[in-house]
């Protein structure tokens, strides 16, 4: 029996860049660096990705959010360097909820991976750039519309507040 709590991240190369490989949840903990390795790849590279979800059961909305900063950086363009991979069903659990299906570039396969799949470890990011990023998303996925627009308004506002309000602390007790 799978543990349903389980997130790994798996990297492999393919003919025209990456294939990243979610198994189990993708969440907030593993989109920072998902993001990272992505815009690191797009930039040194100018490669593509693929975001394949063959073998994930959640999305949180941080994740969400990942794959919505990802696809305005880098999906734009013909033939488009960002893409997500995800069966029929795969799709509208995970994206439909939130219409982005309807934004995102999604096809049923996956490229095929030259070598072995590496595991990706978590990015080491403190808690003021995890909320950053976390704030971040929850943006993007708010000025997009939809159902949950309102939501995830509300999340990124209050921690854009926290985050402001962390920042003055430090710089207060920073000036002495």
């Amino acid at each position: 029996m799978s543990d349903d709590s389980a997130s790994t991240i798996m990297i492999g190369r393919v003919e025209m860049g990456y294939v990243i490989v979610v198994v189990g949840r993708g969440t907030c903990r593993e989109s920072a660096a998902l993001e990272q390795f992505a815009t690191q790849a797009f930039l040194a590279e100018n490669c593509a990705v693929t975001i394949d979800l063959s073998g994930c059961n959640h999305l949180d909305s941080t994740f969400l959010g990942c794959l919505v900063t990802l696809h305005k950086r880098f999906g734009a363009g013909y033939p488009s360097r960002f893409v997500v991979a995800a069966s029929p069903e795969k799709v509208q659990k995970l994206l439909t909820p939130s219409k982005l299906d309807k934004f995102l570039e999604i096809t049923d396969k996956s490229p095929r991976v030259r070598d072995t799949l590496m595991i990706l470890p978590e990015s080491k990011v403190d808690q003021f750039q995890m909320g950053r990023h976390v704030m971040e998303c929850h943006r993007l996925l708010a000025d997009l519309g939809g159902p949950h627009a309102a939501a995830f308004a509300s999340v990124a506002d209050r921690l854009e507040q926290e985050l402001a309000e962390r920042q003055a602390r430090a710089e207060k007790v920073a000036s002495g």
